[in-house]
């Protein structure tokens, strides 16, 4: 397997390990009772940090143990895939999006019966919204998988 592919699986690796820390960790606050903005936003930047620092140890394991190939370019092909799977993954953040600017257009009606009814509206929001960037990047870089491993 290539540097490029084994970057690719890795970083689909910790994405959905970043999904699921931050899925269970937010539902254990909330099952806790100490979810509030404050605790909230902490968690937040806590998950940014983590997401940081394991991209940073993989991305630097790889690059070590394949040397060789780290220090390549992107070839034609390389960049035609992050091409379509940037393509797919911005279709979904586009609909992610668009899904939460209909929720705060119709905050009056969905109040109070939101996923996270521990905090306002606008973090409920926000709370779509990062799950549905990670959805997303899941999508862009299991899209990448399936391209490589298709036209190999």
């Amino acid at each position: 397997m290539s540097y490029k592919e084994l970057t690719i699986w890795g970083t689909l690796g910790v994405t959905i390990g970043l999904l699921i820390y931050y899925l269970t960790g937010i539902n254990s606050l909330q099952t806790n009772g100490n979810l509030s903005q404050d605790t909230m936003v902490s968690y937040l930047y806590k998950v940014v940090i983590t997401a940081v620092i394991l991209e940073i140890i993989m991305q630097s394991v790889l690059a070590g143990i394949k040397h060789k190939e780290a220090d390549l370019g992107d070839d034609e092909r390389d960049k035609l895939i992050e091409l379509k799977s940037a393509k797919l993954g911005h279709w979904l953040t586009s609909a992610i999006i668009l899904m939460c600017v209909f929720l705060a257009t119709q905050i009056e009606r969905v109040s109070g019966r939101m996923l996270l009814p521990e905090v306002s509206d606008l973090y409920n929001i926000m709370h779509y919204l990062i799950i549905g960037f990670l959805i997303s990047e899941i999508i862009t870089t299991a899209s990448k998988v399936y391209f490589y491993r298709r036209d190999s």
